[in-house]
């Protein structure tokens, strides 16, 4: 709670988390929504397809996304981030609303993952670069791994209710626009990072 009051009490720092809240959602509320579509479209055997889709390219350059943090402003670089996340959600989204056949839809899912997986890795960079002082970087440290706990139980859960009445693209425009909103948080830092 200390944690919480510490970093929710600085501008700055609660525009970053809140972004990053945002992100988390999106992430794994898109992953389920994902997942059922190939599941309703040809059934298990699909689904299992878009997971290893998603999951083995964005693995394999997750390690270089926080290269790109360190060769941009952070600030700059994690902006860009929530951007292309927005922008690989609505493209899926409007691929699922046109019921494109599953091979268009599997490389889409696969970059909106590979987008998500270079943002993560920018975002724990930006911390230090948002913070006074060590005490303050592991408050941040805490609530980000709080809020990535939050994530994994609100972003499904949100896609569930979603879906009672929706279809899986509403989902991915609920939160390309959420990404959106995510990246007008992230303005006006000190960022002492190279850029």
């Amino acid at each position: 709670m200390l944690a919480l009051r510490a970093v929710l009490g600085r501008p700055p720092l609660r525009r970053s988390l809140s972004a990053y809240l945002l992100f988390n959602l999106a992430d794994l509320a898109t992953w389920v929504a994902i997942l059922v579509f190939a599941y309703e479209r040809a059934g298990a055997p699909a689904a299992a397809v878009i997971a290893a889709v998603q999951l083995i390219p964005s693995a394999l350059i997750a390690p270089f996304g926080s290269v790109l943090g360190d060769r941009l402003n952070r600030e700059r670089a994690l902006r860009l981030g929530f951007l292309l996340q927005a922008g690989t959600l609505a493209i899926a989204g409007l691929a699922l609303w046109a019921e494109a056949p599953l091979w268009l839809i599997y490389p889409i899912a696969a970059f909106d993952a590979v987008a998500a997986s270079v943002t993560r890795p920018i975002y724990l960079a930006s911390l230090p670069g948002q913070v006074r002082g060590p005490r303050e970087l592991a408050s941040a440290n805490s609530v980000s791994m709080m809020i990535e706990e939050a994530g994994m139980f609100a972003g499904p859960a949100i896609a569930a209710l979603v879906l009672i009445r929706g279809e899986p693209w509403t989902v991915y425009a609920i939160f390309a626009c959420g990404q959106l909103l995510a990246a007008a948080l992230i303005v006006g830092g000190d960022d002492p990072s190279p850029g």
